[in-house]
């Protein structure tokens, strides 16, 4: 008789509570894929200065190839952390659309010529207005991909599939080793390169002279060519007023 009676009181008790359960079910399961793209430490900053007061950039970008790529720092977490990088595909070339490309990224650090890991970086995609994660982690984007995804943030097109998506790139790169990122579009069948495109990955000092001395040691010039104020003379304004549009055009939700 107790055995019933306490039985039957936890069918009573669940069924009053089924749906808190569901509710923290859900939570629990919407919260996985939760992404967190906002910046804590910099927020609605494109510079930050050092320890000397010489500025750095948070965000950089290159148009090069019919691409238009974004990096910023990722802080997510709180201080700047070079485990990841956002980045922002603004533009790409009108035959990715074709069924027959793919994209991936690599880093690299120049010693003094190219040291390139040829391991693909691995990266998940990111619905930027809702703040949740539309993929798993992968290391190559098609243009398949892209057409299959493109209803998850509401996009008819790969332009405006690219303007409402950011891209979490896993850099595994605490130790700050390597200097840039490579995106190579490859042709499918023969894995032929289309083109390649490389961007600092920032933080980085926003003065160019600056950006080139490395702890007392001169950078090697190929890398110094990629800063994107080399060999402009820009004035302090212009610099700082760039680094807010790199910036801009990389978290304004379209």
């Amino acid at each position: 008789m107790n055995k019933f009676f306490n039985f039957h009181n936890l069918l009573k008790y669940v069924s009053d509570h089924i749906s808190t359960f569901v509710v923290l079910f859900a939570f629990a399961f919407t919260g996985c894929n939760k992404a967190t793209t906002n910046s804590q430490s910099t927020s609605g900053n494109s510079t930050i200065n050092d320890a000397t007061g010489k500025a750095k950039m948070l965000c950089n970008q290159v148009s090069a190839s019919s691409y238009k790529l974004t990096l910023r720092v990722y802080d997510a977490d709180g201080p700047i952390s070079h485990a990841y990088t956002y980045m922002k595909v603004g533009q790409v070339p009108a035959s990715f659309d074709s069924d027959g490309e793919f994209m991936m990224f690599y880093r690299w650090k120049a010693t003094p010529g190219v040291s390139l890991d040829q391991s693909g970086l691995s990266f998940r995609l990111i619905d930027q207005k809702n703040k949740i994660y539309i993929s798993d982690w992968m290391t190559r984007l098609s243009d398949s991909d892209v057409r299959a995804l493109r209803s998850k943030v509401g996009a008819t097109s790969n332009s405006a599939f690219f303007s409402k998506v950011l891209i979490l790139v896993n850099l595994n790169d605490v130790a700050k080793s390597y200097h840039a990122i490579r995106m190579v579009n490859y042709r499918k069948g023969d894995n032929a390169s289309l083109a390649a495109v490389d961007l600092l990955i920032p933080e980085m000092y926003m003065y160019p002279q600056d950006f080139a001395n490395d702890n007392g040691t001169t950078r090697p010039s190929i890398i110094q060519n990629l800063h994107p104020f080399q060999g402009k003379n820009y004035t302090d304004a212009m610099m700082r007023s760039t680094a807010q549009q790199f910036c801009d055009d990389l978290t304004i939700v379209r």
